[in-house]
């Protein structure tokens, strides 16, 4: 029987080996999609928290503040993203989604998320309902 050590690096590998093949599936035909997927996860995170700075951004990417920035100031010159002074300070940006982005980000998050289904099949409704709240549990503990 494995040791927790043991485990915890074969856990390890096999989320990452879970990882890449999230990120490989998932962008595998979005080649026509008009933005690219880290310009589609900074779409994603704006719609669900409004005011949400650059550097929780870059945190929740795992990338640079300064590649948050380059994707925000992309998406701005395409009119996917709206910047606007903050009300109160003007220290502040605040970026919101733009019409233009509301239809192509529920196209891309739909066909990602089709794409990604797929690796999960092989698990019923509970495993996947159980997977979930372990991800969860680990999740919480270490914020």
């Amino acid at each position: 029987m494995k040791n927790r050590k043991q485990l915890i690096e074969e856990i390890i590998e096999n989320f990452r080996t879970l990882a890449r093949r999230i990120m490989t599936e998932g962008h595998r035909g979005l080649e026509r999609c008009p933005i690219t997927p880290a310009q589609a996860q900074i779409l994603f995170i704006v719609m669900r928290q409004k005011n949400i700075s650059v550097k929780e951004m870059a945190e929740k990417l795992s990338i640079s503040p300064s590649a948050v920035v380059q994707l925000i100031e992309d998406l701005v010159k395409n009119g996917y993203l709206i910047r606007k002074n903050h009300p109160q300070d003007h220290r502040f940006v605040q970026i919101a989604p733009s019409e233009k982005a509301i239809d192509p980000i529920k196209k891309f998050k739909s066909c990602f998320i089709k794409k990604i289904a797929t690796l999960f099949d092989n698990l019923s409704d509970e495993e996947l309902l159980q997977y979930n709240e372990l991800i969860q549990k680990i999740i919480s503990k270490n914020n």
